[in-house]
């Protein structure tokens, strides 16, 4: 064999040696990339199992829609929300899931939120086999997912039973207010007995519409329970009267007489009858005392002439 002919032979077997090289390079390579590979799929689905977890484990419901409106991703509770199986509803719509109106009104809310570019909340009242639930919804936009272009997501948590608690305590403060308002109206149109059949009704401050109408209703069922001939009005502590609270006087002589009582006026002061003869007031169903004394007294002279009526 020639000289030329091993060199040329020799320079083939360096060739081939260095391509081997070459090629079990790029393999320890390729296998270190496959092996980094391997791991970041390992991490991706540890992730995703993770995150799964802690979708399934909140109780919030937790979604996300693709820029179509379909659902991409949801969480067990979501899923239970609709009684369907976890997992079972990607790819399904709000017009699946809700009536027409329902649907539509989320729809704009998606909408909104994506136009506005940031996180936007708002209570929705959705249907529900147990009832209407009222939820705290909190919607976003997510960007920057592969294939996922306009994609939105969203929270929402189920505030009904902080509405019913709030409904309720509301409405015990409206029976404290309203409790609170009738013992006022009591205290200001307080009742005395004063002898058996005989009631006093002082009378104190300014009458309006209303108050006048409390003080007539009150009078009068407090003549039936107490079964009582006389009702005494005392107006001694009213400084100034008008049309409507000499409207409310007559009226309640009027009531007082159709349950056979009598009505008793007393405490008059001289503008006060200046004036009720200035407006022409009928006074004529009320028996009329300069003061109280005299009223009581009245009432007592009534009783015992009553007493000794029926005693002979």
């Amino acid at each position: 064999m020639s000289t030329s002919t091993q060199e040329d032979l020799q320079a083939e077997n360096d060739a081939l040696r260095r391509e081997n090289q070459e090629l079990r390079r790029r393999m320890e390579e390729m296998s270190r990339e496959n092996e980094v590979q391997k791991q970041r799929i390992a991490d991706l689905q540890s992730s995703e199992l993770m995150l799964q977890a802690f979708l399934d484990n909140t109780p919030a419901v937790m979604y996300v829609k693709d820029a179509e409106g379909r659902l991409a991703l949801t969480n067990k509770e979501h899923d239970v929300f609709f009684g369907q199986i976890p997992g079972s509803m990607r790819g399904k719509t709000d017009y699946d899931n809700f009536p027409a109106e329902v649907a539509e009104g989320i729809l704009a809310f998606d909408r909104q939120v994506m136009a506005a570019g940031h996180v936007l909340r708002k209570e929705d009242e959705l249907p529900h086999p147990e009832g209407t639930r009222t939820y705290l919804t909190i919607k976003f936009p997510i960007a920057g997912m592969q294939g996922m272009d306009g994609a939105l997501g969203g929270v929402s948590i189920d505030i009904t039973p902080i509405k019913l608690a709030d409904a309720a305590r509301a409405a015990a403060q409206a029976d404290i207010i309203a409790a609170q308002q009738a013992t006022i109206r009591e205290l200001a149109t307080p009742l005395l007995p004063i002898a058996e059949q005989a009631l006093l009704l002082p009378i104190v401050g300014l009458i309006d519409e209303e108050r006048a109408q409390r003080i007539i209703e009150h009078l009068l069922r407090a003549i039936t329970e107490h079964g009582a001939e006389v009702a005494i009005l005392d107006i001694t502590g009213v400084r100034a009267v008008d049309t409507q609270v000499a409207d409310a006087l007559v009226r309640a002589a009027q009531g007082v007489r159709l349950l056979g009582a009598t009505a008793v006026l007393t405490g008059i002061q001289p503008s006060i009858a200046r004036t009720f003869i200035e407006m022409g007031v009928d006074l004529s169903g009320l028996a009329t005392l300069g003061t109280l004394q005299e009223g009581i007294a009245f009432a007592l002279k009534r009783r015992a002439f009553r007493s000794a009526g029926r005693s002979q």
